[in-house]
């Protein structure tokens, strides 16, 4: 069976271990990261990375300049509106506010500002994005498709985020195989949707049809949790928040009952800022970013030793048949389970 995995950047600016951010405004983080562990990572294992440039970056020059020069990789998009206009804040505490707390129009307006100033920084249209804080809402879809996006990567399987008293985004059951996103009127005007890796390997095993029903319903989840196979655990494919035996064994699980079509697509993620001591909640120290790097490389060689392929995010959704895919409706996605 033939599988890919995606290695996606959140790139954004210098910001403090609280994810505060550091003023004046810089992203040395980049740069830094880089240099001193993404280079070598794909000189020595051919990874493809997916730069998700937030709109801080896009303005700096050094920054640009960095992600550019990493052979193979994707520019792609990440929307923190604290950056974007219009009504951008340069000086906010921390990048807090989702993108599905703005009204249509506004949203529609910063990806479109979002979009262009990538495009004027790099030369290259950005055709991948991720949300801030995993924040869609149900216009996100649509409008990406209308900027000329063709694949998200905002959907976080068997993870749940509550934004304000009563916006949920609970993604219990969503499984890690790629989908389409329709628009919100129910056209086929949307994206190709490659989850980030997430799951619970001893569910992974379960059929579809009953995990969907557990997502919307939270008396079928406590019952379906009985039948659990194995590892319990929620795992992400992401460095130091699983250990490099957790991300296999999730990759392992996923290879093991994939239920979508081929190829088989994981997809990685982590901040541009954990590559930097003290950036982040994570490294705190150089010997914390060494060890990150560690851990990506003996991913790396699992899936080069197991025959998974690297590719950008954009490359895995063009080798998906879109039209194949299952159809799910952004309103789905933004339901609250009972």
């Amino acid at each position: 069976m033939e599988a890919r995995v995606c290695v996606s950047v959140d790139t954004e600016c210098d910001k403090e271990a609280a994810w505060n951010v550091r003023h004046p405004l810089s992203c040395s983080n980049v740069r830094h990261g880089i240099e001193r562990v993404l280079r070598q990572t794909v000189d020595a294992w051919g990874v493809k990375y997916t730069f998700l440039l937030s709109g801080e970056v896009a303005s700096d020059g050094e920054a640009v300049e960095a992600v550019c020069g990493v052979d193979g990789c994707e520019i792609g998009a990440h929307l923190h509106g604290e950056f974007v206009e219009p009504d951008a804040d340069p000086q906010c505490c921390r990048t807090s506010r989702p993108q599905c707390s703005y009204s249509a129009h506004l949203e529609r307006e910063k990806l479109a500002t979002l979009t262009r100033e990538i495009e004027k920084a790099t030369g290259v249209r950005p055709r991948s994005f991720r949300a801030g804080r995993f924040g869609y809402s149900v216009h996100t879809f649509g409008f990406l498709h209308e900027l000329g996006y063709v694949v998200d990567s905002s959907i976080t399987p068997f993870w749940r985020q509550q934004f304000g008293p009563e916006v949920v985004r609970d993604h219990w059951g969503v499984g890690c195989e790629p989908f389409f996103i329709v628009g919100a009127d129910g056209s086929g005007r949307g994206v190709v949707e490659i989850p980030v890796t997430i799951g619970i390997p001893g569910l992974l095993w379960m059929p579809r049809r009953l995990m969907e029903i557990g997502r919307k319903n939270r008396t079928m989840r406590r019952l379906l949790k009985k039948f659990v196979r194995g590892d319990a655990r929620v795992l992400w494919l992401r460095p130091v928040r699983s250990s490099v035996k957790d991300m296999i064994g999730l990759m392992e699980a996923v290879l093991e009952w994939w239920k979508g079509p081929e190829p088989v697509t994981l997809n990685m993620m982590f901040h541009s800022n954990e590559l930097m001591p003290g950036m982040s909640p994570y490294c705190q120290t150089e010997e914390d970013v060494e060890q990150f790097g560690r851990d990506l490389g003996s991913v790396f060689e699992w899936c080069l030793a197991n025959g998974v392929k690297f590719g950008t995010l954009s490359d895995a959704a063009q080798a998906l048949n879109s039209g194949a895919l299952r159809k799910v409706r952004p309103q789905e996605l933004c339901q609250t389970s009972r």
